[in-house]
């Protein structure tokens, strides 16, 4: 687990396989929500994830 203290970017994403492929490159889960917006047929999720690792966050 990473020390959230150590987080040095922050992103957030809406697309499971988008948050996998960030969660193999050494991202941190954060926070999960949910966007309830009035007239959505389902609640869409919103991952919050972390860079922790030190040195430049790897993005895909």
């Amino acid at each position: 687990m990473s020390d959230i203290t150590k987080v040095t970017e922050v992103i957030e994403l809406r697309v499971a396989a988008d948050v996998n492929k960030y969660l193999k490159l050494g991202w941190c889960l954060l926070r999960i929500s949910s966007d309830n917006s009035e007239g959505a047929i389902q609640p869409n999720q919103l991952y919050t994830l972390g860079w922790a690792q030190g040195g430049e966050a790897i993005h895909n």
